[in-house]
């Protein structure tokens, strides 16, 4: 049985809202800060320099490192489809442009290609680590079926359950700006290939 959960993931793929849908739905801690133990939008083999409160750099750990050495905590890949993640950059460019600002372009456009090739990169370094303790999901997936993912990660990893009736998140409180998203608004302007 797992102790904590994290959810890894490009900025703009669902980590805020897949964390909330299980803290409120299943008795599991689930890391809330960004940065630890390790970057959440982290490739596996990126660490990160954190300048702390007290003005000291600390830089996390290796995430794949970081993986093999906790076999008692769980971490999820959360994605979408490159094109509905395209798409949600173009909405909100700065969550990428802080961290990967190489996919930019002086004027801050998003290059697609780059960021296509960054995508499917990252993508394949994430399915190219292979660890018991890691799942990758779909937010597709989640998303539609979130009460058939919730049974499937409380049955498999035996997790226990909060409540005797899911709760599903339909509005996500994000990170650093605390800007709400509504998930049928999402779904009316994104389009999955």
């Amino acid at each position: 049985m797992y102790k904590k959960v994290k959810i890894i993931g490009l900025q703009r793929s669902g980590t805020n809202w897949l964390s909330q849908l299980i803290k409120v739905n299943l008795d599991i801690d689930v890391y809330t800060d960004p940065l630890l133990p390790f970057f959440k939008h982290a490739l596996p083999d990126e660490s990160e320099i954190v300048i702390q409160s007290t003005n000291k750099s600390v830089i996390t750990p290796v995430p794949a490192e970081y993986i093999a050495d906790h076999p008692d905590e769980l971490f999820i890949v959360i994605y979408k489809p490159r094109k509905a993640w395209l798409e949600s950059i173009e909405r909100k460019k700065v969550d990428l442009q802080q961290k990967r600002p190489f996919l930019f372009d002086n004027e801050n456009n998003l290059v697609h290609e780059e960021a296509a090739k960054f995508y499917d990169n990252y993508m394949k370094a994430w399915l190219d680590l292979c660890q018991p303790n890691l799942l990758i999901v779909s937010y597709l997936d989640v998303l539609y079926n979130f009460s058939l993912f919730l049974l499937r990660l409380k049955k498999r990893q035996k997790i226990g359950a909060k409540r005797k009736k899911w709760v599903n998140i339909n509005k996500v409180r994000h990170s650093k700006r605390f800007v709400c998203e509504d998930k049928e608004k999402y779904l009316k302007h994104s389009s999955y290939e």
